[in-house]
């Protein structure tokens, strides 16, 4: 079987890969159609940014709903999985027949469902099914985001608003079948785990709490810059927004900075393997690329070179950002459900308020050198909270060893104790023992 895998394990790699694929279709054909939109229900720039808050939304809803049902029916998985796929299946047949604004923002309010519902559920599915090799799955699977995110613009704006749409509803709707007849892994036994006490149980719990909560705020920020630079670069790079370059050319920005995504997230795992590029490095290399790219914005703003190779640079850094996230948590501790569901919850909150903000931003001022600032500004933040996420956790991991080496002291001092006391009972001699943890 590829890729070391058995059949099983196959089947579902393959269906998370296919319904991420379906994620990033959906919501990366929502930028380059802007303008249908606009001519589609009458509205300007500011108010089709709505549809952003809304797919935001759902994205909020999927995210909640799949942490209630990971952790009271985590045995439904897979057949809530087709319900939401067969959701964003319908929600992308009606976005091109859609002439009011309100049903607009439903429709894409149910294709975030389907985005909040696989970073909640399929993530931890996937660790699930593959367990120590998590991380290179973790950005296989997400590099069918990035693959879908680079198909969903091309299909829209090269063969057709109406047909692209068509293809991206149906192609969901086909997953969801899929989802109905392969059997979802099965969830961890937690029996092996090592017994600790209420008082150590309470202080991990807090710390891992902390290291949760900065991943979330730094998904916030990350989730918020990948979808609203998604929305808006179309935008900045068109003449018909205050850009210097036409139609084809725009469309081609967009792509590269999807297909630049695809690229990182596929690569991303063969080369955190070879190079230790795993968990908070990855993440501070790939804030570190951003920097970089927000940078050309702000420094030569509305030029080719800026618009190309600052939308692949920043689709490349921005590729390993997700999956190395929920690695990097669950290098430190196990995730749960609930840690899950709260970290998504942040990522939602970043989809729903970034990504209009930034579109009503550029449609008010069409200064693309200052988008270039708030981009980098979100940059500097996630790297900021990157490195706190790894200072805590080496603190973490230190005062770990030194509760371990006392407690191996202890245990020490208590055997010899002990042998002392034997020897005082019956004067016979006894060999060293040696002390097992």
């Amino acid at each position: 079987m590829p890729l070391d895998l058995s059949h099983q394990q196959f089947l579902c790699v393959s269906l998370y890969t296919s319904a991420f694929a379906v994620m990033g279709a959906g919501m990366a054909a929502l930028g380059p159609s802007v303008d249908e939109f606009e001519r589609q229900i009458n509205a300007d720039l500011g108010k089709v940014g709505l549809i952003f808050s809304g797919r935001g939304a759902g994205y909020l809803l999927g995210a909640l709903a799949a942490g209630w049902q990971l952790k009271h029916r985590p045995e439904l998985s897979h057949r809530a999985l087709s319900i939401v796929c067969f959701m964003s299946g319908v929600g992308l047949l009606a976005m091109p027949r859609i002439t009011s604004l309100p049903l607009l923002i439903l429709a894409a309010a149910s294709c975030g469902v389907t985005e909040g519902y696989n970073d909640t559920a399929v993530n931890l599915l996937l660790v699930w099914c593959v367990m120590d090799r998590m991380e290179r799955f973790l950005h296989m699977v997400h590099a069918g985001f990035a693959i879908g995110a680079l198909i969903g613009p091309v299909v829209v704006r090269e063969i057709g608003f109406n047909i692209g749409f068509t293809f991206l509803g149906l192609f969901a709707i086909a997953t969801s079948i899929a989802a109905m007849f392969v059997l979802q892994p099965g969830k961890p036994s937690d029996e092996t785990a090592p017994a600790v006490d209420k008082e150590e149980r309470e202080e991990r719990s807090t710390v891992q709490w902390v290291l949760a909560l900065l991943i979330a705020a730094h998904l916030y920020l990350y989730i918020g810059m990948e979808e609203g630079y998604g929305a808006v670069i179309y935008s900045m790079a068109s003449e018909d927004y205050g850009g210097n370059l036409s139609h084809h050319e725009s469309t081609g920005i967009d792509t590269i900075f999807w297909a630049a995504m695809a690229v990182g997230r596929t690569a991303a795992g063969p080369l955190s393997v070879r190079y230790n590029l795993r968990g908070s490095r990855m993440l501070m290399l790939a804030a570190s690329g951003m920097v970089v790219a927000s940078s050309l914005h702000a420094a030569v703003p509305n030029t080719r070179f800026a618009l190309w190779f600052g939308s692949a640079l920043m689709g490349l850094s921005q590729a390993p950002v997700f999956p190395a996230s929920i690695a990097t948590l669950e290098y430190a501790y196990p995730i749960t459900p609930t840690i899950t569901t709260f970290m998504v919850m942040f990522a939602a909150a970043g989809s729903i308020s970034v990504p209009p903000l930034l579109l009503y931003v550029y449609s008010e001022r069409e200064n693309t050198g200052l988008m270039g600032v708030i981009f980098m500004i979100f940059s500097i933040s996630s790297l900021t909270l990157i490195n706190a996420f790894t200072c805590v956790e080496k603190k973490m991991r230190s005062n770990l060893l030194t509760i371990t080496s006392e407690t191996l002291s202890q245990y020490k001092v208590q055997a010899d104790e002990a042998l002392d006391e034997e020897a005082k009972d019956d004067n016979s001699f006894h060999p060293p023992r040696e002390v097992r943890v």
